[in-house]
């Protein structure tokens, strides 16, 4: 009976899957301010990149910030390596919006009581906005479009000559506000 009675031993690393933890945050979508961010809980090695779909490529073992440059749709690829070498990969897709643009004017910012009129004019980009004015004395209206509206103040109270008109809109949590003070003076008696 012949057998052979040879033995070798091979070592054998097997290790668990990568625990990393992924997460892509986009901290504000809108084109003048946007910020997405890239973080990843677990052990990281220096071999981990984010690839933002806009030509930039950051390396990273914990968190990493990016701003883009113009708005559009971009698939954000995260490839991680953990300290085993085990590798994984993570994306998601985010949009970044134009952010709107409030443009206005007013006849006139300096007005006595008597008479007063206010004429508001907005030229703001888009055009289809619809804007939110706070005039500065307890009222508000809206205006869709770029278009005109007027208003009158009745009253001085306290004597506070000054009043801030505010406009202000949004398109999609995209927002931009702009004022302008209005002096009002007393009428003479």
């Amino acid at each position: 009976n012949t057998y052979c009675n040879q033995s070798d031993t091979v070592h054998i690393s097997v290790f668990p899957d990568s625990i990393v933890f992924c997460q892509i945050r986009i901290l504000d979508s809108c084109l003048n301010n946007n910020l997405t961010e890239v973080s990843v809980s677990g052990a990281v090695s220096a071999g981990s990149e984010v690839n933002w779909d806009d030509g930039k490529i950051n390396n990273f073992t914990s968190a990493v910030r990016h701003q883009y440059l113009s708005t559009g749709i971009y698939k954000v690829g995260v490839y991680v390596s953990d300290i085993n070498n085990c590798k994984d990969t993570f994306s998601e897709f985010i949009q970044i919006l134009n952010s709107p643009k409030i443009d206005f004017n007013i006849n006139d910012s300096v007005q006595c009581l008597n008479g007063n009129i206010i004429i508001l004019t907005t030229s703001s980009n888009p055009g289809n906005l619809t804007h939110q004015i706070n005039w500065g004395d307890n009222s508000f209206s809206t205006l869709t479009g770029n278009a005109q509206i007027s208003h009158r103040f009745d009253s001085i109270p306290n004597n506070e000559t000054i009043r801030n008109v505010r406009v202000s809109a949004s398109v999609s949590n995209c927002k931009d506000t702009a004022s302008v003070q209005v002096v009002l003076y007393p009428d003479a008696e």
